[in-house]
């Protein structure tokens, strides 16, 4: 009986643990391509903390967990991992247009946002990319 008792504990166990999955990690990386509304050439501010920004050419090695930038518009930028990151335009009397596009299976379509401030949050990695354009607050004059 004891033996009995035993043998069915044990396939009890075996039989929970191979029901129970951990929600799967989702291998994606979000790219965006910048330009301006105009097409001219436009200075873009990039701080990303916790998202990786990921070159066209990978080096080896680890890459930065926190990056304060500012690069020269159109380009593309493909971000990875885990945090946030903000794109805000240089020049106050340009627009930006970001295409976004997530990387990964069952991605949605590619979206288009236009502004001149954008917040990109990813806080999970069972959680999708989220980008938002960040509204401009209105600038009083003395």
């Amino acid at each position: 009986m004891h033996t009995l008792r035993t043998a069915g504990f044990a396939a009890c166990l075996v039989v929970a643990l191979a029901g129970w999955t951990p929600p799967e990690a989702r291998k994606e990386m979000l790219r965006l391509h910048l330009s301006s509304a105009s097409g001219a050439p436009v200075r873009v501010h990039l701080s990303a903390r916790g998202l990786v920004i990921i070159p066209a050419h990978p080096l080896s090695g680890r890459q930065q967990a926190a990056t304060d930038t500012t690069i020269s518009a159109p380009a593309d930028v493909t971000l990875g991992g885990v945090g946030e990151a903000e794109l805000d335009v240089i020049d106050p009397a340009t627009s930006l247009v970001v295409e976004v596009t997530q990387v990964r299976q069952n991605a949605p379509p590619m979206e288009r946002l236009t502004g001149r401030a954008f917040r990109v949050t990813h806080a999970t990695y069972a959680e999708p990319y989220r980008v938002t354009v960040v509204p401009s607050t209105p600038q009083t004059r003395p």
